[in-house]
């Protein structure tokens, strides 16, 4: 059964949601801003709506993936059909109402974990604190907007979390876990780790007695994922996107190492990880069994919304949410270790923010603190979490040109007293090098980005579609810097995007070793092959788009020609 809130309870969620929603638009309207690489998706959606499908060049180039989120293209392709508004009008707007969707399941989180006798009947209160730290966490609000699918994966990934944690397993459950893990790898490719997590899941909550054949329909969600799979193979010719060989030659853990540490030093996760090594000691020396008294937290509440309770064995059932955070720490390790942390700030990360002070709060419970202790804690912790990102928004927000804003970095050091020196300056020396590499780039860095191509280099998209294609001799543009932004303005101009991301070949080729490596900009066009495209098109002074004449045509079959010559596995 629900846990029981009383009328009271009721009353101050609600005040205390719609206060959070106010909150949240600000923050949203104060972080607003689209990157460049969210128009990569909206070219896609382009050649969808002129009847090519999700192609980032038409016939007669072969279709390439470029992009990872393939449910969210959908969306915003199906909101432009129904509606009429454009993925750069809509984009935001969905992931304003996704994330605050988060913000709802992580209240719901908040108050289903095992609360002790003492701060029960203060949990609003610590929800309060919960959605007070997350909407005053600076890389949460970044995501809320963008453009990409950040707001829809953050989203997903919590109300995954929600249902494995805190939730008994029953019918319901299982539609419930198969649907949202479904979901997420139809939106990013790192989302297979939460289907084959749940289907552990599911494993672990069936046994002998169990009628087998309540289950399938409640999994039928997860046929999605090999259909697309499928898809893609028939359609790209790959089994991962072309953006995953693209942006990882090879394992990175020099970069997300210093990635995660960052965003640790930054976000002061060193208080939240000696709380919790402070309270597994504690438990090991009172000899508590805090394993037991989450397996029978989520015993007692019950179903949901429905479905009988799966019988499954204490020890079963507690085992599901320790696999819920072993695919936490697997996902994070992936992207710390293998890809080396992410172009963007923090982006990675910015699922698991809210997640850091529920589980604060419910370290609090385990480790049975008084209410006075428990608020000092988190209040300190809140705290700590807010001067370094902060000083660093202010700082950077008189930057408004792209020559101020590339390559961004600005250090923090300097503005704090000498007494925290050292630790703001292991933080910038980080910060630089992660910068250096194009690692963690700033939310400024990107905004002024895209405003500068389109306001200084690149026409509008009512002037790009006067550009019409000549098929006996097709325009190509060669292209390395500001290429979503591009794409998206000249919807009937072909695209070579230097950079690979949308380049089979380039995706592809062996990267130097004795290059600088780059995150997202390591790859190289092999000699000869962009000059075998014999580009045609340049971005002129005063916004002008500049087609010339070839002396010889570039036509279909001359470009089937050069991709056969170069095909690449």
């Amino acid at each position: 059964m629900k846990p029981k809130l009383s009328r009271f309870e009721v009353v101050a969620l609600a005040v205390l949601g719609c206060v959070a929603a106010l909150f949240l638009e600000i923050g949203w309207r104060t972080f607003w801003f689209l990157t460049d690489d969210a128009f990569i998706s909206y070219r896609y959606i382009s050649n969808a709506h002129l009847g090519y499908g999700y192609v980032w060049n038409p016939p007669p180039f072969q279709p390439v993936e470029g992009y990872t989120n393939f449910l969210w293209i959908v969306l915003l392709d199906v909101t432009w059909r129904l509606t009429g508004v454009a993925p750069p009008d809509s984009a935001n707007v969905i992931s304003l109402g996704l994330s605050a969707g988060t913000l709802i399941v992580a209240s719901a989180l908040t108050l289903q974990i095992p609360w002790t006798h003492t701060l029960r009947r203060y949990r609003v209160g610590f929800v309060a604190l919960v959605l007070l730290c997350t909407l005053g966490n600076r890389s949460f609000l970044a995501w809320t907007s963008s453009g990409l699918e950040t707001a829809l994966v953050n989203l997903l990934v919590l109300a995954w979390l929600y249902w494995v944690l805190s939730r008994t397993p029953t019918a319901t459950w299982v539609l419930a876990t198969a649907t949202i893990s479904s979901l997420l790898a139809l939106t990013r490719p790192d989302g297979l780790l939460f289907v084959v997590a749940t289907l552990g899941a599911i494993a672990l909550a069936r046994t002998k007695s169990t009628n087998a054949l309540r289950l399938p329909w409640t999994t039928l969600p997860m046929l999605a994922v090999p259909a697309h799979l499928l898809w893609r193979k028939s359609f790209y010719g790959s089994w991962l996107p072309n953006t995953y060989y693209a942006k990882t030659p090879a394992a990175w853990p020099e970069s997300g190492i210093r990635y995660a540490s960052s965003f640790l030093l930054e976000y002061a996760l060193w208080f939240w990880a000696a709380l919790g090594a402070y309270v597994l000691l504690r438990c090991a020396v009172r000899g508590g069994d805090t394993l037991q008294r989450i397996s029978s937290s989520r015993t007692s509440r019950g179903a949901v919304s429905g479905g009988s309770e799966l019988p499954a064995s204490s020890n079963r059932a507690a085992m599901i949410p320790l696999l819920g955070v072993v695919t936490v720490v697997v996902h994070i390790a992936y992207y710390t270790l293998i890809v080396g942390g992410d172009h963007f700030e923090y982006r990675v990360y910015s699922a698991y923010i809210s997640l850091i002070f529920v589980s604060f709060t419910w370290l609090l419970n385990i480790g049975q603190f008084s209410l006075r202790a428990g608020l000092a804690l988190f209040l300190c912790f809140g705290a700590l979490t807010f001067p370094i990102p902060w000083t660093h928004w202010a700082l950077s927000q008189g930057r408004d040109t792209r020559q101020e804003t590339q390559a961004l970095f600005i250090p923090v050091a300097p503005h704090f007293p000498d007494s925290v020196g050292a630790y703001l300056r292991e933080f910038d020396s980080l910060q630089a090098w992660l910068i250096d590499h194009l690692v963690c780039t700033r939310h400024q860095e990107h905004k002024i980005a895209h405003q500068w191509w389109a306001d200084h280099v690149i026409p509008t998209r009512e002037v790009g579609k006067t550009l019409q294609p000549n098929l006996a001799d097709l325009p190509i543009l060669s292209l390395r810097g500001g290429v979503g932004t591009t794409a998206w303005a000249l919807p009937f101009i072909n695209i070579l995007d230097l950079h690979g991301l949308n380049d089979r070949v380039i995706g592809r080729t062996p990267t130097d070793p004795a290059q600088t490596r780059r995150m997202a900009h390591s790859r190289r066009p092999p000699p000869g092959y962009v000059e075998a495209f014999a580009p045609n098109v340049r971005l002129g002074p005063l916004k002008r788009v500049v087609i010339e004449r070839r002396e010889e045509a570039m036509t279909k079959e001359r470009i089937q020609a050069i991709e056969k010559r170069w095909q690449m596995p």
